[in-house]
């Protein structure tokens, strides 16, 4: 059975969960709840949930929880075919995991530097 948690995420869930119980061992019940918070929001927040993926041929599933803000055409910046760009807004509220939502094979890949701008406003 697959544990509904991404794994990035232990590193900050189990030290939470451990000084969460150690507070209430040494009756620090005001720590023990703070901690406990923490523990449980660093959880909600590293959950990866099973999603099912449809049988049907030449079906493109979303590869993140979130909502659509922009579909546009574009020439593509590196190798300059036409192509089309969907925009996926997350909130803090959505799952932060991106899947993989077509079958194929990664021939290249490229990192471009760019700029930390706020998610929600149009670049």
């Amino acid at each position: 059975m697959k544990i509904p948690l991404a794994k990035e995420g232990f590193i900050f869930i189990l030290p939470l969960l451990i000084i969460s119980l150690l507070m209430l061992l040494l009756s620090f019940y005001w720590a023990a709840v703070l901690f406990g918070l923490g523990f449980l929001f660093v959880t909600w927040f590293f959950r990866d949930p099973e999603r099912p993926i449809p049988k049907e041929p030449n079906v493109i599933v979303s590869p993140a929880d979130g909502k659509i803000t922009e579909i546009v055409t574009e020439k593509e910046p590196i190798n300059g075919e036409i192509c089309k760009r969907i925009t996926i807004f997350l909130s803090v509220f959505n799952v932060h995991i991106n899947r993989v939502p077509i079958e194929g094979t990664i021939e290249d890949i490229r990192y471009n530097p760019g700029k930390f701008l706020a998610a929600f406003n149009p670049k």
